[in-house]
């Protein structure tokens, strides 16, 4: 039996899965079944893995690390999730990318976030897309998790 938010991959394919609605049956993928990816939590390195949750004045910063992991074509960080007790708010990431993301607490001003998103646009000009995404305060943050394609899942802590 499945559990709500587990991840497995297919270690012929590559596939990655994470349950939804959990069911009896067994997952399989390749004609194998699939491994379950039980998160990490704590890093050989110290620091390259294991997220981190900061508070910036009303912006929680998720980051990947407390020293910036690589985000290399070989080797990066493929998602960034955040659970709460309401849901999850989940990122995907690119090579070249900042293994990080904003989650602005609607409760500490009354702009959705600094970056300007929320700023009148004149002379029909498009506004840039906001990598903030906005919380309730109350959300209560639960844990956060990231995927490295070379070392798998990890998990942390906010505690912010």
């Amino acid at each position: 039996m499945t559990n709500q938010a587990e991840v497995y991959k297919c270690n012929i394919c590559g596939n990655i899965i994470e349950v939804l609605f959990p069911g009896v049956g067994t997952l399989v993928c390749c004609g194998e079944d699939m491994h379950l990816c039980a998160p990490n939590t704590t890093d050989a390195a110290g620091e390259k893995h294991v997220p981190v949750c900061e508070d910036e004045n009303g912006t929680i910063m998720v980051k990947v690390g407390s020293v910036p992991h690589p985000m290399l074509e070989e080797h990066y960080i493929q998602m960034i999730e955040v659970f709460t007790k309401d849901g999850v708010i989940r990122k995907y990431l690119n090579p070249g990318q900042k293994p990080e993301f904003s989650l602005h607490c609607e409760c500490h001003t009354t702009s959705p976030c600094d970056c300007g998103c929320s700023e009148e646009v004149s002379n029909n000009e498009e506004k840039s897309e906001c990598d903030c995404i906005a919380i309730n305060c109350d959300c209560d943050i639960v844990e956060v998790r990231e995927y490295c394609n070379l070392h798998g899942l990890w998990k942390g802590e906010c505690k912010c």
